[in-house]
């Protein structure tokens, strides 16, 4: 039984270690996928939205769901679509790009605490689950996968407002799901390179 039991716990393990690793492909695959068509990508975010935005709306009238939680979701996506400005280029100090954080987090908190509420219907985890997935997650996760796309453009390209003006050349830089990619794969690089080197004592 005992045997049973750590090889039961290790397949576990390794399962979750395989499922880690094909979502980070899976980001990966998505992230040079958006960053050769920004446009379309910007698009298909767009429609996204006004598509989550339409669900909250039919949860209010048809499920009656919590008011402010609803307003808090589609105020969160209001900010989202702000993002979409200056898409795919977005700045971390801009308010739009604050008020996207705040709101994903005010709105991820507000549901949890509406579901776990005892006078709040008993859903199935996986109901849960799917509703989390479409009403906070999917809009934030499209925009994670597709940050800072678009990597020789010029300094005018796909940018409006105050950026059009900028005159500045744009260094290169790579998608979000990249550069944690490439940080990482640096970072192994770093530490075989470390253990390989000879270590001398001191006589």
């Amino acid at each position: 039984m005992i045997a049973f039991i750590v090889i039961s716990h290790i397949s576990l393990y390794v399962g979750i270690m395989f499922l880690i690793l094909c979502v980070a492909t899976g980001l990966y695959y998505l992230a040079e996928l958006a960053e050769e068509n920004s446009v379309m990508t910007r698009k298909v975010i767009s429609y996204m939205i006004y598509l989550v935005v339409m669900v909250h709306l039919i949860l209010w009238i048809f499920d009656e769901l919590y008011f402010w939680c609803i307003s808090i979701g589609i105020l969160s996506h209001i900010a989202y679509y702000q993002l979409l400005s200056s898409f795919p280029f977005v700045r971390v100090k801009s308010a739009s790009c604050i008020l996207s954080i705040v709101g994903f987090i005010v709105s991820h908190v507000g549901w949890y605490y509406y579901f776990i509420d005892f006078n709040t219907p008993i859903y199935e985890f996986s109901e849960l689950l799917g509703f989390f997935f479409i009403c906070v997650w999917f809009t934030p996760l499209a925009l994670f996968v597709s940050l800072s796309i678009g990597d020789m453009q010029l300094p005018g390209l796909g940018m409006e407002g105050s950026d059009r003006g900028n005159k500045d050349i744009l260094k290169k830089k790579n998608n979000v799901v990249q550069w944690i990619m490439s940080q990482l794969n640096r970072f192994r690089r770093s530490s075989s390179s470390d253990t390989m080197l000879p270590h001398h004592s001191n006589y």
